[in-house]
């Protein structure tokens, strides 16, 4: 990876395309918890609770009755949709999703209705996962939520707050509100080198993660992760040929 500044009037950082061939160094460990919010709307409030032959730290969120049922199931962090997988492939989970938040984290939310995303999407919070159902071994309409670090569940702590692990059931009300930033995603550009467009997409997220979906000359594939933490929220990023050597190469611009 090259990484270059340059004086524009602004203050340019430059990534050579080249890097896209470097693969990303793997976490041994997890990293730091994500900013996880409730997997439903802002300000509506759930009943949640752990019934004895749950899934060790799972925790089911409902609305009394089946009043839940077709609500939207949120996802809870930004990342990238790793697993999706209808009935009757399941088993008792039903229809669910799995998100890769990075450094070893995943979220996963089950019995649901339907399901909103593929597989190697690119999500940020408060996207929609599906909607909200009764499937698999299910007892009522509800939402089914997990919390992994490198493959384990862990207690489930959501806007900040540990929540309890109990058969009776408490209520919290979703702090997952905020406005997610838009995805940038600049022109097709053949980032690959192999004569083909592709597309490149800066999240500007907390993370600012960028992907890389690359031409399959008859669509593109799934996005990955090319390069973390470039062109956060407040800089601008684009794409160009700067050094000449006929590969495009990212530039983020600072303002600094």
């Amino acid at each position: 990876m090259r990484r270059r500044h340059l004086t524009l009037g602004l203050i340019g950082t430059v990534l050579a395309s080249s890097a896209l061939l470097v693969p990303a160094p793997t976490a041994s460990a997890a990293g730091p918890r994500p900013d996880f919010r409730a997997p439903w709307p802002c300000g509506e409030g759930r009943d949640y609770y752990h019934h004895s032959s749950e899934v060790h730290n799972a925790l089911d969120f409902n609305i009394a009755g089946s009043a839940d049922l077709g609500t939207p199931a949120l996802a809870s962090a930004s990342g990238t949709v790793i697993d999706v997988v209808p009935m009757p492939n399941s088993s008792g989970y039903g229809n669910y999703v799995r998100v890769d938040h990075g450094g070893g984290w995943t979220s996963l939310v089950a019995h649901l209705d339907r399901i909103s995303v593929a597989k190697g999407q690119y999500v940020r919070t408060g996207d929609e996962l599906g909607k909200v159902g009764n499937t698999g071994e299910s007892f009522g309409a509800h939402l089914h939520y997990e919390q992994e670090a490198d493959g384990q569940n862990q207690p489930i702590v959501i806007d900040g707050v540990a929540l309890r692990y109990s058969a009776t059931a408490a209520r919290h009300t979703s702090g997952n509100c905020g406005t997610p930033q838009p995805i940038m995603a600049g022109s097709p550009t053949d980032f690959t080198g192999d004569g083909v467009d592709d597309i490149v997409t800066f999240t500007q997220d907390p993370k600012a993660d960028v992907y890389v979906a690359a031409s399959t000359r008859e669509g593109f594939g799934g996005a990955k992760v090319w390069h973390d933490f470039f062109a956060p929220a407040g800089e601008f990023p684009a794409l160009g040929d700067v050094d000449g050597d006929g590969d495009d190469d990212l530039i983020t611009f600072t303002q600094g």
